[in-house]
C-alpha cells in the first residue's frame, strides 16, 4: 500500500502544466527609491486558459546568495477552482484571514485570455537588498512543489543615485587701486543761511543760521581735529535769488559769500583763508530760465 501511494504522488508531480498558452515575464522597473523597491511587471498573457479544476502561481522573490524574499503572488485559476478559492475565504475564521498569505491578485482564467496583468508593489528596503536581483517562481502545475517550479532569472536593483551636494567656494575677485602718494578728496558742506531784504552781512542770530552755521562748524572741527588731514582749497559757493537785476543779484552772490568766508569759525590756517577761496556764484531769472554766473 505504502509503494502505491508514492508511485500517485510521483505520477502527480510528473504532471503537465495546468493551463494552455504562454505567459510571458516582462520586468519593468526594480528601483530603490528612498525607504522601498519599487518592483513593476507585466505578465503578458497569450491565449491562456487554465483548466478547470486546476491553477497555477508566479511567484516574483528578492533573492541574494543567502536570503529569499518572497513577494505576493499572481495567481491564475480555472473556473471550478476560483469558485472553490471564493468559498474558502468566505468560510475562513477572523482569525485564519489574519495569518492568510493574502495573494497580490487572483484571476479567473477559464476562457481564453489576451491580455496584460500589471504587477506594481513596494517594498521596504532593507540593506541586504543593496545585492539583491529579481527572479520569478513558475507553479505551473499548481501543485505548491518548489521542486517541480521553474525559475526565470531578471536583473539586480537598481539602487537610488545618492548626489554629493555641491559645495560653493566664493573666489574674491578684487583690483587693487592704484597707490596714491598723497591722497585727495573733496568734502562737501551745505547751509542755507538767512539774510535780510538786499544785505549781505549775516547775522549769526537771525531765523535759521544758527542752525546752519553749526553745519559748518561741525565740519571745520572735523577737519582740524584731524592730523592726517591738510586743506588745500576751501571753496564757497553763494547765491542769489532770481528776481532783481543781474548787477543787484551779483552784488548779492558775491557779498554773501565772502560774509561767510570772513567768519572766524571757517579758519582752518591762515594760508587757506587768505588764498584758496576762489569764486561766488549768482542766480538771476531771465523770463523762464534761470541763469548761474561764477565771478572769479
Amino acid at each position: 500500500m505504502l509503494v502505491v501511494c508514492s508511485l500517485n504522488i510521483n505520477t502527480a508531480m510528473a504532471q503537465s502544466r495546468s493551463y494552455e498558452g504562454g505567459i510571458t515575464v516582462n520586468p519593468v522597473r526594480l528601483e530603490q527609491k528612498g525607504d522601498f523597491i519599487h518592483v513593476d511587471i507585466d505578465f503578458v498573457l497569450n491565449n491562456v486558459k487554465v483548466k478547470s479544476a486546476r491553477g497555477m502561481d508566479l511567484i516574483p522573490r528578492l533573492v541574494t546568495s543567502r536570503r529569499t524574499l518572497n513577494l505576493p503572488k499572481v495567481s491564475i485559476k480555472g473556473r471550478d477552482e476560483y469558485l472553490a478559492y471564493e468559498r474558502e475565504l468566505a468560510l475562513m475564521s477572523a482569525k485564519e484571514k489574519r495569518s492568510y498569505e493574502k495573494p497580490y491578485i487572483v484571476e479567473k482564467a477559464g476562457k481564453l485570455r489576451n491580455d496584460t496583468i500589471r504587477y506594481q508593489y513596494l517594498v521596504p528596503f532593507e540593506s541586504w537588498m543593496k545585492d539583491a536581483r529579481l527572479d520569478v517562481q513558475r507553479d505551473e502545475c499548481g501543485c505548491g512543489e518548489t521542486a517541480l517550479m521553474n525559475i526565470e532569472e531578471f536583473g539586480k536593483v537598481t539602487l537610488e543615485r545618492v548626489w554629493t551636494p555641491y559645495v560653493v567656494v566664493p573666489q574674491f575677485a578684487y583690483l587693487q587701486p592704484k597707490a596714491e602718494e598723497i591722497k585727495q578728496r573733496d568734502i562737501q558742506a551745505e547751509c542755507f543761511l538767512d539774510f535780510e531784504v538786499n544785505k549781505v552781512n549775516i547775522r549769526p542770530e537771525y531765523m535759521n543760521n544758527p542752525q546752519e552755521l553749526a553745519k559748518i562748524r561741525k565740519m571745520i572741527d572735523e577737519l582740524k581735529s584731524d592730523p592726517n588731514v591738510k586743506v588745500n582749497r576751501l571753496d564757497i559757493i553763494g547765491y542769489a535769488s532770481p528776481e532783481g537785476t543781474l548787477v543787484a543779484n551779483k552784488r548779492l552772490s558775491e557779498g554773501r559769500a565772502m560774509a561767510l568766508r570772513d567768519l572766524s569759525l571757517i579758519h582752518i590756517s591762515e594760508p587757506t583763508r587768505l588764498g584758496m577761496i576762489s569764486y561766488a556764484v549768482f542766480c538771476l531769472k531771465k523770463k523762464k530760465t534761470i541763469i548761474c554766473y561764477v565771478a572769479d
